[in-house]
């Protein structure tokens, strides 16, 4: 759609032969110049002739900017104050600072968008039609982010708790628990990130973590013990079967599954009652996880605990050809906490339902 302005230019040559001014001067005469504008641009008709210089000029001044990043998000903050309140002064008063800064920062606003947003009258301030477009739109968003933290608050939302678990942990152990977790508190969801990376609260964005160690941890880590567990051999009842172990020393000549940087066997041994010999065929694993399942396929004997093993136990895939267990003491399954997390009801929660459904597993195999 066209909108035509009417704008007149003043030209000495255009003036009819033989007319002249007053002081002798030829008279100008006002030439009309129809612009038309739409949404390409500006289209201008200049009597038939040519575009002229000042119609150029008129153009490049009507042609509207297009905004690649916003000034200050304060600065709409300030505007919306004062396009509630219609007054600098009651604005100042709302955000604790003075007038002046009201109006300053509304003139830097103006200056960016190169538009008056307010007509200063003398004893009030009107919004323009510019102003009255954009202070729909600053109540809008701000009211979106009103929402949006309001959410985060709601105790009526759900609480999504980010867990970070070692990876053979979460795959053969606490998968198939969390929904029994998210069906007892229907209110917290659990989003779970297997990894076996150093943890760091402060670069990482979680809540918990679970990792296996021996409680020395960092300060600005609360650490708490998963389970009370214990260490012990298992193999498959095929490798049983075709390689019969009748003693703890008969492990010298099988083949031994060992993770990379996993217990040692030598507590255990004393355990037995013997010294632990130096295997002659040992497998490395980077991970518990694939060293239980090529224990499953009947590949050797492995050191394991019951957290990690007890689907395999249950199952009769994996059975202990020794019953002498060493107690972990100290060592295992670490429940690992932020400062700012840690004392939140619903890491409380997590928290104690997960030695809860530890301890109820190790102590089905005592």
């Amino acid at each position: 759609m066209y909108r035509f302005r009417r704008y007149g230019l003043t030209s000495p040559e255009f003036c009819a032969a033989g007319s002249t001014c007053q002081s002798g001067e030829p008279k100008p005469r006002l030439l009309s110049m129809d612009i038309g504008i739409n949404e390409s641009g500006v289209s201008s008709s200049l009597g038939g002739a040519e575009e002229s210089d000042q119609a150029v000029s008129l153009k490049k001044g009507i042609q509207g900017k297009v905004f690649r990043k916003l000034p200050s998000l304060n600065l709409f903050r300030v505007f919306d104050a004062a396009a509630r309140h219609r007054s600098f002064r009651l604005a100042a008063s709302e955000l604790c600072v003075t007038p002046s800064a009201v109006s300053q920062q509304i003139r830097q606003l103006e200056d960016f968008l190169g538009f008056r947003l307010f007509r200063r009258l003398p004893q009030q301030i009107e919004l323009t039609r510019e102003g009255m477009v954009l202070a729909e739109v600053v109540k809008e968003c701000l009211s979106m982010l009103l929402h949006g933290c309001n959410r985060l608050v709601d105790p009526t939302m759900p609480t999504v708790i980010c867990l970070n678990s070692s990876s053979s942990l979460a795959s053969r152990w606490l998968l198939p628990r969390l929904k029994d977790f998210m069906a007892l508190y229907p209110h917290i969801k659990i989003t779970l990130i297997a990894s076996n990376d150093p943890i760091d609260f402060k670069r990482q964005d979680m809540d918990m973590a679970i990792r296996w160690g021996d409680a020395s941890w960092h300060s600005d880590i609360r650490a708490e013990l998963l389970t009370n567990d214990y260490h012990f051999p298992v193999c498959s009842p095929d490798y049983l079967e075709r390689e019969p172990i009748g003693s703890p020393r008969e492990l010298e000549h099988k083949t031994i599954l060992h993770e990379v940087v996993g217990s040692v066997w030598t507590e255990w041994f004393e355990e037995a009652g013997c010294m632990a010999p130096a295997f002659r065929d040992v497998l490395y694993f980077s991970d518990a996880a694939l060293m239980l399942e090529a224990a499953v396929q009947g590949q050797g004997v492995c050191l394991t605990n019951f957290v990690l093993a007890e689907k395999d136990l249950r199952a009769g895939r994996l059975v202990r050809p020794f019953d002498a267990v060493v107690d972990l003491k100290l060592e295992g399954y670490y429940m690992l906490t932020s400062p700012l997390s840690a004392d939140k009801p619903a890491t409380l929660h997590f928290r104690n339902w997960l030695q809860t459904e530890a301890n109820a597993t190790v102590s089905s195999f005592q």
